[in-house]
C-alpha cells in the first residue's frame, strides 16, 4: 500500500503522528508535513479513496521532476520487460543477462548500474511481491471456499462438492476440478489429475495444513500423512507445507481462488448438473478460457507456461501412482477377518503369512513363525 495512502488512513482514524510513524517507518516530522500538505488541499476522506497512489503522491508532493534520458538508458529501458521476464528462468542469473546484454551493446552500461536499474524496475513493477517463483520450482494448491452443487436426479437434492485448485508458480497456470470430498482419495487423486494436465512435475507441492496432506502442522517440521508422502516419493518431488496460520506463504493460489469465483463461478450460475462428470466437463471450456486471458495486457497464462515453464518441469513417472489403502485386521475367533466389509478366509491369510515366512527364511536366513493376532495388508484401491 502507498505510504501516503497508509498513514491518511491511520489519520483519518483518530491516529496522532508519533503512531503513524511508528506504522509507516516515517519520520514523524515527515508525517507533519505531510499532513500539512493534506490539510490545505480540504479534499475528504471519499475523496482520497478515490484517487489512484501516482495522484494521491502527486497531490502531496507534487508533479516529478522531468528526466532526461540518455541513448543508452532509453535501449536498456526498452528492453528491461523482457529482461525480468527472462529471470524467471530456472538458473538465469542478473550477471548472465548483463553479459548477454554488453555482448550486443558494447557501449552499455557496466554490470553494477545495470543491476541497480534492473532492481529498479523490479520494485517499480512489483511493488506487492514478496517471492520470486522460479520456473518448474512450485505448484500451489488449495480448495475454494464455496462450494458448487450437482443436484441428485432421483430426489433433486442439491449436493455440495469441493472444488481443487492449484496454480504454477513460475506461469500462474492454473488447474480446477470439483470432487465430492476433500479426503485423502479424492485429493491425492486431485494431485494426480493435475500433475497430469500439466504434463510434468515440479520440484515441491505446497499445501496448507489441510489433514489429507498433513498430519500434523508445525511452523518447522510438520508430520506428513502417509499417503501423500508416498505420491510424493512416486512422483520426486517434495511437499512444502506452509506454516500454520500464515496464508500469505499461499498467497498466489488464494488470488486464483478469488479469480476463479469471478470467471469461472459466474458461468456456472442458474445451471443444473446432475453428476459430478458433467460438471467438470463444463469446467474444462472455463478453465482453457481463463488459463487463454491476457495477464495485465502481456502473455497469458497459456502463452506463459509454454515459453517458461512446461520444459522445466520434471518429467511424470513411466507408471502412474496408484493409490493404495492399510487396513490393520484382528482374526476372529471363526478364523475370519474384516477387509472393506468382507469377510476373508483364514486359509487366505495363511498363504500370505506362508510366503511372506518363506521369503524371509529365504532372503535371511531362519525367520520365526509366530505370527500375531493382527495383519497389517497393503490394498489397491
Amino acid at each position: 500500500m502507498n505510504k501516503i495512502r497508509q498513514f491518511l488512513r491511520g489519520h483519518f482514524e483518530g491516529r496522532g503522528t508519533k503512531q503513524l510513524s511508528q506504522i509507516t517507518g516515517v519520520a514523524r516530522k515527515t508525517v507533519k508535513s505531510y499532513l500539512k500538505r493534506f490539510k490545505e488541499t480540504t479534499l475528504t476522506h471519499q475523496e482520497v479513496e478515490l484517487l489512484s497512489d501516482e495522484a494521491l503522491s502527486e497531490l502531496i508532493l507534487g508533479p516529478p521532476a522531468p528526466q532526461q534520458q540518455s541513448k543508452r538508458q532509453e535501449i536498456l529501458s526498452a528492453l528491461l520487460p523482457k529482461i525480468s521476464k527472462e529471470l524467471r528462468r530456472k538458473g538465469m542469473t542478473q550477471q548472465l543477462l548483463w553479459e548477454d546484454y554488453i555482448a550486443k551493446h558494447p557501449q552499455g552500461y557496466r554490470p553494477s548500474q545495470f543491476k541497480a536499474y534492473l532492481s529498479e524496475y523490479l520494485k517499480r513493477r512489483n511493488l506487492t511481491m514478496h517471492f520470486e517463483h522460479k520456473a518448474g520450482d512450485k505448484v500451489f494448491i488449495d480448495y475454494a471456499g464455496n462450494p458448487l452443487y450437482i443436484n441428485d436426479p432421483e430426489t433433486g437434492e442439491h449436493i455440495p462438492v469441493q472444488v481443487f485448485v492449484g496454480v504454477l508458480g513460475c506461469s500462474q497456470y492454473t488447474y480446477l476440478e470439483a470432487t465430492l470430498t476433500q479426503k485423502k482419495e479424492d485429493f491425492t487423486e486431485s494431485c494426480r489429475r493435475m500433475l497430469e494436465y500439466y504434463g510434468g512435475v515440479p520440484r515441491a507441492i505446497v499445501p496448507d495444513n489441510l489433514k489429507s496432506a498433513v498430519q500434523k502442522g508445525s511452523r518447522f517440521s510438520p508430520i506428513l500423512n502417509e499417503t501423500y508422502e508416498s505420491f510424493a516419493e512416486h512422483h520426486g518431488t517434495a511437499i512444502l507445507p506452509t506454516r500454520p496460520r500464515q496464508p500469505r506463504e499461499k498467497s498466489l493460489v488464494e488470488g486464483a481462488v478469488k479469480l476463479v469465483y469471478q470467471r469461472v463461478y459466474i458461468h456456472l450460475q442458474n445451471k443444473v448438473y446432475f453428476s459430478l462428470e458433467g460438471l467438470n466437463e463444463a469446467l474444462k471450456p472455463l478453465l482453457a478460457s481463463y488459463n487463454e486471458r491476457a495477464l495485465r495486457g502481456e502473455e497469458s497464462r497459456r502463452e506463459q507456461f509454454d515459453q517458461l515453464e512446461r520444459e522445466s518441469l520434471q518429467a511424470l513417472p513411466a507408471l502412474p501412482y496408484q493409490l493404495m489403502q492399510v487396513k490393520i485386521s484382528t482374526v476372529m475367533k471363526n478364523t475370519h477377518m474384516v477387509l472393506h466389509s468382507t469377510l476373508v478366509g483364514i486359509y487366505l491369510i495363511s498363504i500370505i503369512i506362508f510366503s511372506i515366512v518363506a521369503l524371509g527364511r529365504h532372503s535371511s536366513g531362519p525367520a520365526s513363525g509366530n505370527c500375531g493376532g493382527s495383519l497389517q495388508l497393503g490394498v489397491e484401491s
